[in-house]
């Protein structure tokens, strides 16, 4: 296990960290070739890939053009502990993702043996009527 996220984070994540309000920030980042959005806002972290956050936040971004300035001086690199949380965040998703595909592993090893056990059941059955049709 990787005990030093915030130096692996510094090699795969650029990006910048813009202060909205006084409770409410974000860090647009790049992280393995996608973009991303963590957003701090009144101590709950979420994150979510750029397009959609902009795509929610579009109409308030375009229409405020203070909120728009402000947010755009305030922008700074990332601070380390920015860079900790998000890999935390990340190292999370992560894992979710993995055990949801363990989930529909396990879902699809299951349907096979089903499957299995029909087509044996069926073949048994073909097998006691012989294998041609009666007319």
């Amino acid at each position: 296990m990787d005990n030093h996220p915030a130096e692996k984070s510094a090699s795969i994540v650029q990006g910048q960290f813009m202060r909205l309000s006084e409770r409410h920030a974000i860090a647009v980042y790049l992280r393995d070739g996608t973009r991303w959005v963590a957003e701090f806002n009144d101590g709950h972290i979420e994150l979510m890939d750029a397009t959609t956050w902009f795509g929610f936040h579009a109409g308030t971004l375009r229409y405020s053009h203070a909120h728009r300035a402000a947010a755009l001086r305030s922008a700074t690199a990332l601070p380390k502990e920015v860079l900790e949380m998000i890999e935390c965040l990340h190292q999370r998703l992560d894992a979710q993702a993995a055990e949801a595909g363990r989930g529909k592993v396990a879902v699809l090893e299951a349907a096979k043996r089903r499957w299995r056990e029909i087509a044996s059941r069926f073949r048994g059955q073909w097998s006691k009527h012989g294998s041609t049709f009666d007319t």
